[in-house]
C-alpha cells in the first residue's frame, strides 16, 4: 500500500490530505486473511482519497466499498472490465466533492 499526506497550509486550520493506493489482486490468494489486513490497515490511515487497482465489483459485491465501509464515495471503472468484474475504482471519504467546503475526516469502519 501507498501512503501520502499532503498539507494545506500552515498554521491553525491546517489539514492534511491522506492518499492512499493499493492492488487489491482482486480476490486471489489468501482473500480473507489479506481481507481483515487491508481493513484494519485503512482503518488506521484513515486515508481522504484511495486508487484501487484489481477491485471487484460483481453480483452485488463491491470488494471497495467492503473494505472502506459506508463514509467513502466509491466511483469504479464502467468500461473495459476484466470478465471477472475486476477494474480500477477511487473512493474518498466525502460525497462528490463540492467547491469550498471543508472536508470532514475519515472515520474509522468497524465491520
Amino acid at each position: 500500500m501507498v501512503h501520502r499526506s499532503a498539507s494545506t497550509g500552515s498554521g491553525p486550520g491546517e489539514r492534511s490530505l491522506r492518499i492512499a493506493a493499493l492492488n487489491l489482486w482482486g480476490r486471489h490468494g489468501a482473500w480473507a486473511e489479506r481481507r481483515s489486513v487491508q481493513i484494519e490497515g485503512f482503518r488506521e490511515l484513515r486515508p481522504d482519497v484511495v486508487a484501487f487497482q484489481e477491485a471487484i465489483t460483481t453480483g452485488g459485491y463491491d470488494q471497495v466499498g467492503d473494505l472502506l465501509g459506508p463514509a467513502y464515495h466509491v466511483a469504479h471503472q464502467t468500461l473495459g472490465l476484466v470478465g471477472d468484474g475486476n477494474g480500477t475504482a477511487i473512493a474518498s471519504c466525502t460525497s462528490p466533492p463540492e467547491r469550498h467546503r471543508r472536508l470532514p475526516t475519515c472515520a474509522p469502519y468497524n465491520p
